[in-house]
């Protein structure tokens, strides 16, 4: 399923939301930003509408600065009773969800350094699909060895419900991604259990490619 983000957030923290964007976009997620990309011609609150109507993931970017937006607030009232989007609050400071959000449970979000495997945690609890495809995203994605086991750890606890194509995906991903395969973590603790208990899924190769990265 293709993931459409509508980002709700403070102009206060906007540069928080750029870095969140870029991050999203960059996972192949398109995301609304409103206040970047409405054009002033726009009739703003119509056009906030339509987001809010046709996103799949509403991402609440969460502060102080969000709770004291009458506008923020708004946003999360309208996204909140929307069946069908899934909303993923993300804590700046700490600060819990607030009104409407307060059903939904909160991940810290560090701008400086962004895991959005964390994020696909979060999506999977609403609709699993679209989480497992963005952390198998992320964890081809990963940009070095300490990153690697980040997101491969958040996906394991998931591995049980996942389909056979999907856990087969895990592993070729896993043995053809030099951050996963040579990361200590993933080849000492992480990885020989998904090989030992699912490695009848892998092809030949990634199989033969696993066993030698983990000693098996």
């Amino acid at each position: 399923m293709a993931i459409s983000a509508f980002l709700s957030y403070s102009t206060a923290d906007g540069a928080a939301a750029a870095t969140l964007k870029q991050h999203l976009e960059r996972a192949q997620i398109r995301t609304f930003m409103a206040r970047e990309d409405m054009r002033v011609s726009d009739e703003w609150r119509l056009q906030l509408l339509r987001e809010l109507r046709s996103s799949n993931l509403f991402v609440a970017l969460l502060s102080q600065h969000y709770i004291d937006s009458v506008w923020c607030m708004q946003e999360a009232g309208i996204a909140a009773f929307r069946r069908s989007l899934v909303v993923v609050p993300l804590s700046l400071d700490g600060t819990l969800p607030p009104g409407f959000l307060a059903a939904f449970q909160a991940t810290q979000f560090d701008p400086n350094n962004v895991h959005l495997a964390a994020l696909g945690a979060a999506i999977v609890k609403r609709d699993f699909e679209a989480g497992i495809d963005l952390m198998l995203r992320e964890i081809s994605s990963s940009s070095g060895f300490r990153e690697g086991e980040a997101n491969l750890r958040v996906i394991l606890p998931f591995v049980p419900k996942m389909s056979e194509a999907q856990v087969s995906e895990l592993l070729s991903i896993s043995a053809n991604t030099y951050r996963i395969i040579a990361a200590n973590l993933c080849i000492s603790d992480f990885l020989p259990p998904l090989v030992r208990k699912y490695g009848h899924l892998a092809s030949p190769e990634t199989l033969a490619k696993l066993k030698s990265a983990c000693r098996l």
